[in-house]
């Protein structure tokens, strides 16, 4: 089966090894006619590009033309990773915070469950007995969860979201600048 070989690459390989075709030929086991169609047309039978990859000291699949092209449009489709964030004793703060935010919002959400909870086993108990359910006691179990919402959840579910999105104004977390990240050694 014929393949496609990059035959600059494969020119370039055997210069750096400054052998000539006939050297390259002799080490690889082939004719000299195989090594100079190969360069010239670049095309090889799959024995022939092991006997060349093996002899040149090279994966064979580095001489292949379709992963050549493959590697190169990959790695320029492929976005560059960058680092925004680096964890800092600064940035612990911000982490701990986050943490605190999310274990008071589930909190909250517990409170306002069982404040609804309660109104309903008041108007379920009230159904029972029905001489003790009034109005006034289903709009007290009511307004403990309304009240309990409106002066406990919602205030301190606030309290923690603008701190949150204020953390980098106030320099808990503070995004990682471009110089001292070379400086590191971490490339952008």
């Amino acid at each position: 089966m014929d393949m496609n070989i990059n035959s600059d690459l494969l020119k370039k390989l055997r210069l750096s090894k400054s052998w000539s075709q006939e050297q390259l030929a002799e080490e690889a086991g082939l004719s000299l006619r195989t090594v100079q169609r190969i360069e010239s047309e670049g095309i090889a039978s799959l024995q022939s590009r092991k006997a060349i990859s093996q002899a040149l000291g090279v994966d064979p699949s580095m001489l292949d033309v379709e992963s050549d092209s493959e590697n190169s449009q990959n790695t320029e489709s492929l976005p560059k990773p960058v680092n925004q964030h680096v964890f800092t004793p600064r940035s612990q703060a911000g982490y701990y915070l986050l943490v605190l935010f999310r274990s008071v919002s589930v909190g909250a959400l517990w409170l306002i469950l069982a404040s609804n909870a309660f109104f309903g086993v008041v108007l379920l108990l009230g159904s029972i007995f029905y001489w003790e359910l009034t109005p006034f006691t289903a709009l007290q179990s009511a307004g403990a969860g309304i009240i309990s919402t409106l002066l406990i959840v919602v205030p301190g579910h606030l309290v923690f979201v603008w701190l949150y999105k204020h953390a980098k104004r106030i320099e808990i977390v503070q995004p990682i600048e471009k110089d001292s990240m070379e400086s590191r050694g971490q490339v952008l």
